[in-house]
């Protein structure tokens, strides 16, 4: 079929009747607009065929996302990453048609879950979310999809600066995991609900949560989930002052996150070993750890981590009394985190730029950032700490 199907399009080609363009290392095709809606009204007139081809459709782009999950844990993570963005419209159409087909619900489910990283990295929050809640309220929803839909619900909630609902699917998809006996879906919704429990200062429940993610992930022997977990268990240990035990989870996460080549979590713990070499008065250090971490994020195009790793070089910054420098990746942070629509980060960013401002000799700057601040919710930036510590808003 694949030779007959190359052919068809070589003649349509010649006739000019398809548009070309070099892509990487393929060749994409895109219809003219009249020979579109030819294809549309002969579609209206087979409801049949039309099912046969939606329903390729949507297989083959399930496949193509399995395949860039697979190629997230390596190397080629930008690689896939502009891939999954040229296919944009296309996995739109495949999940379209698993909202109008009854039995369509956990197929939409499952794309959803693989475009999950493509989704966050690329900043398709609202997006995401939207295609969730439509999924979520398809009768066809079995249990375990319903499940990951939840949990990846809770993820964009989170990002999205709504912790009540975040907070709500995470439990709800814990409680179905439970019940299905998924280890590894337990071990990401107690990760998600360590997370939220550090937020809000409650550290015995966070500990008790990333405590049992990670045996759950030993349990698996997942080597990247495996350095997540390690991760958050010693970001726990920093928060509540036990560096030494925070920094031997830390190295040995990133030994894991590197040997499986994993830049995503490379990246993640590379914010953590700054801010330990920081708080040791190696700001030289901790610039060149985030600096490398920058450079893995921008080829990776995760603007979430990019505005994270920004914020952070800016306190830094400011940190060793480098304000001019300080305002600048505030700035450019800002317009990362505009572009997102990241609350939380943004009125961090906000706080930071005013105190920032204010030590540059701007007050008319440090205000307008302190009256945006208060727009989204927050108070008094001087209430911000002022010693420059580097924090996680993602990546």
């Amino acid at each position: 079929e694949e030779p007959a199907a190359l052919e068809m399009l070589s003649r349509l080609r010649a006739r000019s009747l398809l548009v070309t363009a070099e892509a990487d290392d393929s060749m994409r095709f895109r219809m003219l607009e009249a020979l579109r809606e030819f294809a549309e009204d002969q579609r209206a007139e087979d409801q049949d065929a039309h099912a046969r081809l939606a329903r390729c459709h949507t297989h083959y782009f399930l496949q193509l996302a399995g395949q860039a999950q697979d190629g997230f844990a390596g190397p080629d993570q930008a690689r896939w990453l502009n891939r999954l963005e040229a296919e944009h419209a296309n996995l739109r159409a495949a999940l379209d048609w698993c909202l109008a087909e009854p039995t369509g619900a956990d197929d939409g489910i499952r794309l959803v879950s693989l475009l999950g990283r493509y989704w966050y990295m690329r900043g398709h929050w609202r997006e995401q979310r939207q295609v969730l809640e439509a999924l979520l309220a398809h009768p066809g929803t079995g249990a375990a999809a319903r499940a990951e839909a939840l949990y990846q619900l809770g993820d964009v909630a989170e990002y999205l600066g709504d912790t009540r609902v975040s907070q709500e699917a995470y439990g709800q998809s814990l409680n179905l995991c439970e019940r299905l006996g998924d280890q590894a879906g337990m071990a990401q919704c107690l990760r998600a609900l360590g997370q939220l429990a550090q937020e809000r200062g409650d550290y015995a429940e966070s500990r008790s949560h990333f405590e049992r993610c990670l045996f759950l992930m030993r349990m698996t022997g997942d080597a990247p989930e495996i350095a997540d977990a390690l991760h958050n268990l010693g970001g726990l240990l920093q928060a509540q002052g036990d560096a030494e035990a925070a920094n031997a989870l830390y190295a040995e996460s990133l030994s894991l996150a590197r040997l499986a080549g994993d830049e995503s979590g490379t990246a993640s713990v590379l914010t953590e070993l700054a801010m330990a070499a920081a708080d040791r008065g190696r700001p030289d250090e901790a610039r060149a750890l985030l600096e490398e971490r920058l450079a893995i994020l921008r080829r990776m195009e995760d603007q979430s981590g990019i505005g994270n790793t920004l914020l952070n070089l800016s306190r830094l910054e400011q940190r060793v009394g480098e304000t001019a420098q300080a305002l600048s990746l505030a700035e450019e942070g800002l317009s990362v985190y505009r572009a997102l629509g990241y609350q939380e980060a943004l009125a961090d960013t906000l706080e930071h730029l005013s105190v920032v401002a204010q030590s540059c000799g701007d007050p008319q700057r440090a205000e307008a950032a302190l009256a945006q601040t208060q727009q989204h919710g927050r108070g008094d930036p001087a209430d911000q700490q002022a010693d420059g510590r580097c924090e996680r808003h993602g990546g």
